[in-house]
């Protein structure tokens, strides 16, 4: 009779014979795998330099973005009389809008969340630039395509001026 199957009936049921053979030894350091690619992989100091000169043009861009919608919202609507647009009786007023209050609003509305986003778009910018840390690029580019889009419409809807 076989030694091993007279070993497995004498202990009994799920005890399995002794390894002829020992375990084979740990992997050494050097055939170690490489560790997974990070997330947070650094950009080259070129990439941060031009991340840093964005920020800073986009920067002022923005700015003006805003003072744009500010400035547009402080002007008078122009007076409607006998079908044509006339300027304010105050003397100080030198333009007033003409196209209607809605458009005004949304032009308004657009053109500061332009700037806003336009300042987020900078300020990313601003850190991947700092840090190097590549996922803020993606927050830089989103900011800034929606920027740019809301600037387009809020210029294509526009106000007309009327000036003295």
């Amino acid at each position: 009779m076989n030694p091993w199957i007279k070993l497995a009936a004498e202990s009994g049921p799920g005890v399995n014979p002794p390894a002829s053979q020992p375990p084979p030894p740990p992997p050494s350091s050097a055939t170690a795998a490489p560790p997974p690619p990070s997330s947070t992989r650094k950009v080259h100091v070129g990439w941060r330099v031009l991340a840093v000169v964005y920020a800073v043009l986009f920067g002022i861009f923005a700015v003006a973005f805003t003072v744009e919608g500010i400035q547009v919202a402080g002007e008078p609507d122009c007076a409607v009389e006998n079908g044509q647009y006339v300027l304010p009786p105050d003397p100080s007023e030198d333009e007033c809008i003409v196209s209607s209050s809605g458009s005004k609003y949304a032009t308004v509305g657009l053109l500061i969340g332009a700037g806003v986003l336009g300042i987020v778009s900078a300020a990313c910018a601003l850190i991947l630039g700092i840090t190097g840390n590549r996922r803020y690029l993606k927050a830089v580019l989103g900011a800034l395509v929606i920027a740019l889009v809301l600037y387009g419409l809020g210029v294509s809807i526009g106000v007309d001026v009327l000036q003295r």
